[in-house]
């Protein structure tokens, strides 16, 4: 992150109240308290309290009953005017901002007098209300004087810490898979009811891992780490349970496989930090994903654009994503990398929203895209060494120009909420343009993630809005052979946390995650996973799924006579009961086997129709049939694996 511009000890000093930290769920107040330096100021004078966008600290200046009202206290016979700017992408702060300005309109402050804000109450935003801060995290406090054409920063900032909340429930993790005879890992956490760890908890936890004798564990820093041997072929849980709260749980299922099977590996690939639309920084964001969500893998997606009416650095011809910032997403995709303990992937987010209707008439050195908008596609690359392109740049400005510059390199290209109508959140984003295919870079789609699902018109779990031809099932039907992931597309830089983000079109906490069989947890092995589609999406659970058709598994595509038999074998395994299993061939729902009262299903179903009375056709295709599995628990989370076409030869 760069340093702030210079100081000026004559500006003065900030202070903030409080001064120790705070904890998810307490109710506080936020004061902020500037004194003067050296120079007195004047009517016209600014002061600009500012932080990094957080997410949660909304101010208002419209209503004194209501959360975030903001309260002006300063010198007798001095006048101001109080305002909250809109939402900007600052590239002093290299983060997007929001700022509270107090304007003098009458009198004069002299050296040593003091402006104090208050912020009352903060609170999460609609649509949730909730009367507390969701997130741990630092929120840093900065002051910037207006006066006249000049502006200066004063030294130093307020840092305002959030503690985890107290220990709400226990959970369970364990890797999604483990060769017999192994060691593997058990994470058991004390977390709040927004999912943190609450590292101040301590206790006793009593292990049942199915065999005769129950272990019992010091739970220390709200954590306990155990290893044990993986025993039997199959799939196990493992129950714990708090001696002191009572509190219960039981783990995610865990496969136990052969040396030469491979693997379930569970990551969340779409997340901003600070400089992209995020509330932290690179390294906060992937420890997170590693040691809070536990996730095996994970990415930082840049965005190389941002809402136009919020972006000052636009205007000034700074994007919000520059090669310094790019540097340090390289940096950190391999710093993070560790053979079979995590692995983090370099990617940028290609956001093509500037068709010429969307550009700001100031905005004349933005290159327009042509007459159509494209959607949001994410780049993924398996090397931390590749470049990235911008959507408004002549070489990139279309998705098949982009196509064309990743051509050759170890790349995937993934759209995300595909659904999505014109003019989505109000700032003329749209769904996935699906006119351009490419098998070599686009396999993948996010059918899934904090915004709602996507599969098809009227799914459970859509977007609050969305536009027709754009679904995942409409892509299928137009020759595209993608598989699926989800992922969150976290904007308060929690990867696979299940924290609420404000936000009138968002609907759903749990993000979407991408479930990926490979052989190992290596960076080059979890691409190719994604790669050759044998991957699948849940809603944030870790549901262990397996598709094959005629032996073939999720993601290939096979060539047979229409009238072939095509026998269909699926196995899952839930962290709950399983409500029902559907077979889906072309966007139809032909064989569904309902749960019972287990969380485990393995079922096999033999096709016999004549493939060529209901085959697609695709421009540049042979007819063909595609088959994919969607999996609904008992408590309404779901899962999708990738499907499997058959062309018709």
């Amino acid at each position: 992150m760069p340093d702030l511009p210079a100081a000026d000890t004559a500006v003065g000093e900030l202070r903030l109240l409080p001064e120790y930290a705070v904890r998810v769920g307490d109710s506080f107040d936020i004061t902020l308290i500037h004194t003067l330096g050296d120079t007195s100021a004047r009517v016209g004078d600014r002061f600009l309290f500012e932080w990094r966008e957080s997410r949660w600290i909304s101010p208002q200046v419209h209503n004194p009953d209501g959360s975030n009202y903001v309260v002006v206290l300063t010198r007798p016979g001095v006048e101001v005017e109080v305002s909250v700017t809109p939402r900007n992408y600052s590239g002093y702060l290299d983060a997007a901002t929001r700022a509270i300005a107090v304007e003098i309109t009458s009198g004069t402050l002299a050296a040593g007098d003091e402006v104090r804000v208050t912020i009352r109450q903060p609170r999460v935003s609609q649509p949730y209300e909730m009367s507390t801060v969701p997130f741990a995290s630092t929120v840093s406090f900065f002051l910037r004087r207006e006066s006249g054409n000049t502006a200066a920063y004063a030294p130093g900032s307020g840092d305002l810490r959030i503690l985890p909340g107290r220990m709400d429930h226990i959970s369970v993790t364990l890797p999604g898979g483990v060769s017999t005879g192994a060691e593997f890992p058990i994470d058991i956490d004390a977390r709040d009811a927004f999912d943190n760890i609450d590292d101040s908890y301590r206790g006793t936890i009593e292990i049942d891992t199915g065999e005769e004798e129950v272990v019992h564990a010091s739970m220390q820093r709200g954590r306990v780490m155990l290893s044990a041997s993986a025993g039997d072929l199959g799939v196990h849980y493992i129950g714990a349970r708090d001696l002191y709260s009572g509190a219960e749980a039981l783990s995610n299922p865990i496969r136990v496989c052969r040396p030469e099977e491979p693997k379930v590996f569970f990551g969340d690939i779409h997340g901003k930090v600070f400089f992209c639309g995020g509330t932290c920084d690179v390294d906060a964001y992937y420890q997170y994903a590693r040691d809070v969500a536990r996730l095996d893998f994970s990415a930082v997606t840049g965005v190389t654009e941002l809402f136009r009416q919020h972006c000052t650095g636009y205007r000034d011809g700074r994007p919000p994503l520059t090669e310094g910032n790019w540097v340090e997403l390289q940096q950190a995709a391999g710093r993070y990398s560790v053979d079979d303990e995590f692995a983090a992937f370099l990617s940028f987010e290609w956001q093509s929203d500037w068709a010429p209707e969307n550009i700001p008439d100031d905005f004349d050195h933005i290159e327009a895209a042509g007459d159509r908008s494209y959607g949001d596609r994410n780049v993924y690359y398996l090397n931390d060494d590749e470049p990235f392109y911008r959507p408004f740049d002549e070489c990139s400005n279309t998705a098949r120009k982009l196509f064309d510059r990743l051509r050759g390199k170890q790349a995937l290209v993934i759209p995300h909420h595909s659904s999505a109508p014109e003019d989505f959140m109000g700032v003329g984003l749209k769904g996935a343009d699906w006119q351009d295919r490419d098998d070599e870079l686009l396999r993948l789609v996010e059918i899934y993630s904090k915004w709602g699902n996507s599969e098809y018109a009227g799914c459970p779990r859509k977007l609050t809005n969305h536009s027709q031809g754009r679904f995942v099932q409409d892509a299928l039907a137009m020759g595209h052979r993608v598989g699926f992931i989800g992922s969150s597309d976290t904007h308060v830089s929690i990867p696979g946390g299940t924290g609420l983000e404000g936000g009138a079109t968002l609907r759903y906490a749990r993000p979407g995650y991408a479930c990926v069989h490979a052989p190992r947890l290596t960076k080059a092995d979890i691409f190719e996973g994604l790669r050759s589609r044998r991957c699948y999406a849940t809603t944030g659970i870790r549901m262990l799924m397996d598709f094959y058709l005629n032996g073939s598994p999720m993601g290939s595509e096979l060539q047979s006579e229409p009238g072939a038999e095509r026998t269909l074998r699926v196995y899952v395994a839930g962290t709950d009961r399983i409500e029902a299993v559907e077979i889906v061939r072309n966007g139809r729902t032909v064989h569904t086997v309902m749960g019972g009262s287990q969380p485990v299903m393995d079922i096999e179903w033999t096709d016999t129709t004549d493939m060529s009375e209901y085959a697609l056709h695709a421009e540049g295709r042979s007819p063909f049939v595609y088959y994919y599995v969607r999996v609904t628990q008992r408590d309404w989370e779901m899962g999708w694996t990738s499907p499997v076409w058959v062309d018709l030869a």
